[in-house]
């Protein structure tokens, strides 16, 4: 959707679209398009805010939400469905998914031109689609080593190797070992 440098070509689509509806050319609707594009993963209204914040610029929250919606509307934006709250947004892109951790929250964001395919010309009965937004949850690699090391002790403990209190290993050996 967006050509080789999405900031030039965003600014352009968002020019245009405000031009189209008479609506004011404002230097914080730019800002707030340039900390958008500039996040790697899928964000919030409010880490958006957070980001100009700190960065000094002053702008208002409600100045920031308005716009991430007038984005969303204009296209260059996509609110993504990962659950939660709070509605996470990111820049329209076709052919992309979303992995959610249902553990820690972690977002990754993985091309697969499958997912774009498998829209693309595809009809529904009254409804035209604008875009799509896909996200498949389950764990992540990392939260799962933690829960096969939590599953671990907890049966470690229920068979008396390891006592409540302990955590890891005793400089490779199990607490049996220096019983012994």
């Amino acid at each position: 959707m967006l050509k080789s440098n999405p900031i030039e070509s965003a600014e352009e689509v968002l020019r245009r679209y405000l031009a189209e509806n008479q609506m004011r050319f404002t230097p914080e609707r730019f800002a707030v398009l340039d900390a958008a594009l500039r996040r790697k993963r899928p964000f919030s209204a409010s880490d958006i805010w957070d980001d100009m914040s700190v960065s000094g610029y002053r702008v208002s929250r409600a100045s920031v939400f308005q716009t991430i919606g007038l984005l969303c509307r204009c296209g260059v934006l996509a609110e993504v469905a990962l659950g939660g709250n709070e509605s996470r947004y990111a820049a329209r892109r076709e052919g992309y998914l979303y992995l959610v951790c249902t553990g820690c929250g972690r977002i990754r964001e993985e091309r697969d031109p499958t997912v774009a395919l498998h829209f693309r010309g595809r009809r529904f009965e009254a409804f035209t689609p604008a875009y799509h937004s896909t996200a498949v949850f389950g764990t992540c690699s990392t939260c799962m080593r933690r829960q096969r090391r939590e599953a671990k002790t907890s049966k470690e403990v229920k068979q008396g190797i390891r006592k409540p209190s302990e955590k890891g290993r005793s400089g490779g050996r199990s607490p049996k070992e220096d019983i012994e």
